[in-house]
């Protein structure tokens, strides 16, 4: 994966250079070097899985054939128009809510020198992609495909964080409103085309597919997204701190959790007029009633069961698809996404004592071998191995495991291993990636790719 991504981030370098010297502006020293200096603070700063998972896709979908210099840079080409995007989203996003750290550095719009400016960032970030596309892309049969594909996701994201935004305006907070619906439209719109749909999308059409005959891909990458998305509103309130990085304040922002949806529809009016007392306020004492509340409708138990029937439904739709290709596509999306979800939680390099440390920066999902351990008896959990542990509370095989319990806890811990986690065994099903072994990259290679992939 090292190796891969160290390719992927070559061809950024030539993507930043075109864009640099775009042809359709007045370039001045100092445009250039602000441009240059906005793109590498917010472009290529994170995890970089949303762009790395179109060449794996875009591989998988070719039975793991070799991939040509061409093939591997298009397909880059397309993961760093995904990274744009969430790069475009995530400098307004911290202007909305007035966010202070993105990625462990401050926020761009808090850079010195930026404040406000940022806004005017975020509409050239977004304006980069159709460039991008146009330079390397107007001469293929899905040109316009792709075109249609960012310009509807984008939609669909800022639309989702539109609902997000307005049901949370200070002053007309109600609860009465809040519904599973409302939360699966504003997780679905907000985060699982984008996060999870798009990478596949783009493979698929790559692929010479066609994405009105993969329907039932999308659902399936939708279903992945809001599973997550609710795996991160529990760990949001349940989740310890030390392990996921941050303190939760789902409670505090009066977010339309799962949590609380669930709640609005399990307790009875006593409990009802508790929440709506307490929900959305920063007072300790009040997010602790909401808290116990949770605890009283035995709310991690619901997410248990909830678990288990979105990890049965997810690999039911998986295993009954007809294409082999497009199978291993969604196996390796369901790994990567449990890969992200631990590293989103915060759980890179914590230690667990002086001998044990959790440490997943790096790792490749191919690259894991996964022995199949039957589940325990729900419940049933050794309290030496569950204090300072992100797993959900039952041990059925759709249960969400942290890093330490899914892969043990190395050789000081040799009783730490629990059992699987959802979708922790499927990486076997993928064949492994073959396009990146045996070859070298050059960056002058990836420049003469490019200017191969353009219309003359």
């Amino acid at each position: 994966m090292s190796e891969l991504r160290s390719r992927f981030l070559e061809v950024y370098e030539v993507l930043k250079s075109e864009l640099l010297n775009d042809p359709a502006f007045e370039w001045t020293p100092e445009s250039t070097q602000w441009v240059d200096r906005m793109l590498d603070y917010n472009v290529p700063g994170g995890k970089l899985n949303r762009g790395l998972s179109v060449i794996d896709s875009y591989s998988l979908l070719k039975d793991g054939q070799h991939l040509t210099h061409d093939e591997i840079f298009l397909a880059s080409s397309l993961g760093w128009c995904i990274e744009w995007l969430q790069a475009y989203f995530l400098v307004l996003d911290d202007i909305m809510d007035n966010s202070h750290t993105r990625r462990g550095q401050p926020c761009w719009f808090r850079v010195p020198k930026v404040g406000i400016i940022a806004a005017n960032d975020g509409v050239i970030l977004r304006n980069h992609i159709p460039r991008i596309l146009k330079n390397h892309f107007r001469d293929k049969t899905y040109y316009v495909d792709l075109l249609d594909l960012f310009n509807e996701v984008e939609f669909q994201t800022a639309s989702g964080q539109m609902i997000d935004l307005i049901t949370t305006i200070q002053g007309q907070k109600d609860l009465s409103k809040y519904s599973l619906d409302l939360h699966r439209r504003i997780v679905q719109y907000k985060t699982a085309y984008y996060s999870f749909y798009l990478s596949v999308a783009c493979a698929l059409l790559m692929s010479g597919e066609k994405l009105e005959d993969h329907i039932d891909v999308k659902n399936i990458l939708l279903d992945m997204g809001i599973y997550f998305q609710v795996q991160d509103d529990y760990l949001d309130c349940f989740g310890d701190p030390e392990f996921i990085g941050k303190i939760g304040t789902d409670i505090e922002d009066f977010k339309c959790s799962w949590l609380v949806v669930k709640a609005l529809e399990l307790c009875n009016d006593e409990q009802k007029k508790v929440l709506h007392e307490n929900y959305g306020k920063q007072d300790a004492a009040c997010v602790a009633r909401v808290k116990e509340l949770y605890h009283q409708l035995n709310l991690q138990g619901v997410f248990a069961e909830f678990e288990k029937q979105s990890y049965e439904k997810i690999v039911n739709s998986i295993e009954a698809h007809p294409s082999k290709s497009v199978q291993a596509v969604l196996k390796i999306k369901k790994v990567r996404m449990d890969e992200k979800g631990d590293e989103q939680k915060g759980m890179m390099r914590r230690k667990i004592s002086s001998s044990v440390q959790i440490c997943i920066d790096g790792e490749d999902a191919h690259t894991h071998t996964h022995t199949h351990t039957p589940p325990l008896s729900p419940l049933k959990k050794s309290s030496s191995t569950r204090s300072n542990c992100l797993c959900s509370p039952t041990t059925h095989i759709g249960s969400f495991r942290c890093r330490l319990h899914r892969h043990g806890g190395g050789p000081t811990k040799p009783n730490m291993r629990r059992g699987h986690s959802v979708g922790s065994n499927l990486s076997e099903f993928a064949a492994p990636n073959k396009f990146y072994s045996n070859s070298t990259l050059s960056t002058s290679s990836l420049q003469t790719s490019a200017s191969s992939s353009q219309m003359q």
